[in-house]
């Protein structure tokens, strides 16, 4: 391994990966396969000069432009001394490996925040005025807990028993000379009754 520790860490780090990675595919094979779809549907568009553009269940636009970049030095004199640094600069292009290794969390992050701005709404109609957020964690005042958790379980079932899939791939596509014969087909889905969490006792904590 040699006698630098980071180096050992980084290699042993390195071997890890790959078992973990084979471990999460066997546990949460839905999980990877609608991965792949996003990604594959992101390189269609992507190939097409597209970038990615929809609106969450909340109403939410989002757009995804993650442009292709290219080096520029930039030299400049301080106190007679000539110092150079380098920065990336935007251009018209598209960066196809950006947009394709970004749409998965960004598609999750808008699902996410789609519950977060449902849940909030219905904490206001409900007179919940005191709300702590840290990423998807939330919390209130003790009173209010039992009501805060209903609140956050009926988000959620709002935002997940619409077509998210379905919509998503229709937003993203819909100014493309595309059939859907030329698109990958939706993962097929489970049989969860997304209802079921209303009656969930440790659906969030």
């Amino acid at each position: 391994m040699g006698k630098n520790p980071n180096e050992c860490l980084f290699k042993i780090s390195t071997w890890l990966s790959f078992h973990l990675w084979d471990a999460i595919t066997e546990t949460v094979k839905s999980a990877i396969e609608g991965m792949d779809f996003l990604r594959r549907i992101a390189n269609v568009v992507s190939s097409l000069g597209d970038y990615l553009e929809w609106t969450t269940p909340a109403g939410l636009l989002i757009r995804q432009k993650y442009q292709s970049q290219k080096k520029k030095m930039i030299r400049t004199e301080l106190y007679g001394s000539i110092l150079k640094s380098t920065v990336n600069l935007d251009t018209d292009g598209l960066d196809k490996k950006r947009q394709a290794n970004g749409i998965c969390p960004n598609f999750i992050h808008s699902l996410d925040a789609s519950a977060l701005m449902i849940y909030l709404n219905k904490c206001k109609e409900a007179g919940i005025d005191s709300i702590m957020s840290v990423h998807d964690c939330y919390a209130t005042h003790a009173t209010d807990t039992e009501t805060s958790a209903r609140l956050l379980r009926e988000a959620f079932v709002e935002v997940y028993s619409q077509p998210v899939l379905e919509n998503w791939v229709n937003d993203v596509t819909k100014n493309l000379e595309i059939s859907e014969e030329e698109l990958p087909e939706l993962p097929e889905k489970g049989d969860l009754d997304i209802n079921e969490v209303l009656k969930s006792s440790y659906f969030f904590n």
